[in-house]
Order: C-alpha cells, then structure tokens, then sequence
C-alpha cells in the first residue's frame, strides 16, 4: 500500500507539472459553467488571476458578440449527443 502511496503522489506531481506549465488554458467548471480550476496560462493568456475568475461563470469572460455561439456548445447538442450545462449564467 506505502508503495502504491508513492507512485500515486508522483504521478500527481506529474500531472500538476505539465497542467501548470502548459502554455495552453486547462480549466475546469461546475455544472453551471462556473470555473472550478484554472491553471497559470489562464493569467498569462487572459490577464485576469485564476483567483479573481474562480467562481465566475464562463461566459462573463466570453465577448458579447460571441457569446450565443459558445453558450450553444458549451451546452451541447442534441445532434452530437453530448451533453453540458443545462445553462449558464450569462448565456
């Protein structure tokens, strides 16, 4: 079990190393399409702080003029059968 501990903490290190220092936006949301996680290329892409965004719908960070469209396929669509938030605040 201590060694199966171990191999867990270092993959999990693993993981945090390449999500925080990947140059592209990893993110994570509620079922409402709040943030959840984001990790540092957020800040750097964006100029907001993963801070200040966590919480904050999605679409509050989405222009107006784009908005519709993104709201759209962050649900999901019947044709696809995927699914996603059933609606988020802003959408």
């Amino acid at each position: 079990m201590r060694r199966a501990a171990l191999e867990l903490r270092e993959s999990e290190l693993r993981y945090r190393g390449v999500v925080d220092h990947v140059r592209e936006v990893v993110f994570q949301t509620d079922a409402a399409g709040r943030w959840t996680f984001l990790n540092p290329a957020w800040s750097e892409l964006t100029g907001f702080s993963a801070a200040e965004s966590i919480g904050e719908p999605f679409a509050a960070f989405v222009h107006p003029d784009d908005r519709q469209l993104n709201c759209r396929c962050a649900r999901g669509s019947s044709s696809t059968g995927k699914t996603g938030w059933p609606a988020s605040p802003g959408c």
